[in-house]
């Protein structure tokens, strides 16, 4: 169904990343883009401790498109600064058929990303808890940013 591979070893397709996550996150202004062509172009040059991981459908009239993609950054949260690196940016296509499944699986991919390069734990910030404590997060600590509850939780790799 999908192939999975690090933006590092496929920096042309950074504006379709951008593109991909701009449109997902509701943000594909032309300011809000060109932050994230910043932001991929910055990822896939790094690739020793930030990379994203893009999956690719590898069938149909959907090959070679964005599934979904995940991102490993080495920071994110000017508060918890200490803690790193860092799993965000997960989005799924809508024409994937069992989105939750892709989901886990490039979560699996970024955690196995995170391990490659030498971490040992890796950490995410998220509106909703429970997913994460399924895959085996650990709850840090709950704050609260526009009326919202967020939390940041942690895993040992």
């Amino acid at each position: 169904m999908v192939e999975f591979i690090r933006l590092s070893d496929c920096p042309a397709i950074v504006e379709q990343c951008a593109s991909f996550h701009a449109t997902l996150s509701g943000d594909d202004s032309g300011e809000g883009l060109e932050m994230r062509i910043a932001a991929f172009r910055r990822l896939a040059l790094d690739g020793e401790q930030e990379d994203g991981i893009v999956a690719l459908f590898d069938e149909g009239d959907q090959k070679g498109k964005i599934a979904g993609l995940a991102v490993l950054l080495a920071a994110e949260l000017e508060a918890f600064e200490e803690l790193g690196p860092w799993q965000t940016g997960v989005k799924i296509s809508p024409a994937v058929k069992d989105q939750e499944a892709l989901k886990s699986v490039l979560s699996d991919q970024v955690e196995a990303l995170a391990l490659d390069l030498g971490h040992d734990q890796i950490f995410v910030h998220a509106d909703e808890r429970s997913w994460f404590e399924a895959r085996g997060y650990s709850e840090i600590e709950a704050f609260e940013r526009g009326g919202e509850t967020f939390w940041v939780l942690g895993k040992a790799l």
